[in-house]
């Protein structure tokens, strides 16, 4: 099972917080449910830039936001040791 992120848990706590579903932020932000989900999950590669503007856009927030997070996961050391 994924290790969550600092993306994919706001991504699932502003969803809840919003009371929208994933059904919902993924048709308001052009993007699959699956895709949505795993972004969540953190099961899948990173958010793209598309994906972040619209993402934002969904839940209301600064797409700086979304890309301070993504930027957290990133210099995170990688999973198994340096």
């Amino acid at each position: 099972m994924p290790t969550p992120t600092p993306l994919s848990c706001f991504l699932r706590s502003r969803r809840a917080q919003l009371g929208l579903t994933q059904g919902v932020v993924a048709a308001r932000a052009g993007i699959g449910e699956v895709r949505l989900s795993r972004l969540e999950r953190a099961d899948r590669g990173p958010c793209t830039l598309r994906e972040a503007v619209r993402l934002a856009e969904a839940l209301r927030v600064p797409v700086e936001t979304l890309a301070a997070l993504e930027g957290a996961q990133s210099a995170e050391p990688p999973r198994g040791g340096l």
